[in-house]
């Protein structure tokens, strides 16, 4: 497994949600591309709404049926 580091935005939800640092790239992508098509939602509850909705088998799906998807987000995001 890789590292599992939050970035320091996301650190106080890493103990709700173990994902990789590259995920959390992801999850910080998706979060803004979220708030852009509906409006504005809190981290809490965003990440409330992500663990309900399954955010690992989301991922997990992602990271097998479209690897090359979560890079280009991660890249966009501004996550190295």
């Amino acid at each position: 497994m890789s590292d599992t580091k939050a970035s320091k935005d996301w650190a106080p939800f890493s103990k709700q949600i173990k994902l990789d640092e590259s995920d959390w790239a992801v999850v910080d992508a998706l979060y803004e591309d979220h708030r852009n098509r509906e409006g504005v939602i809190s981290k809490a509850d965003f990440i409330r709404k992500l663990v309900l909705t399954g955010a690992r088998s989301q991922l997990l799906y992602l990271r097998q049926h479209a690897p090359g998807s979560l890079s280009r987000v991660a890249k966009t995001s501004g996550t190295s």
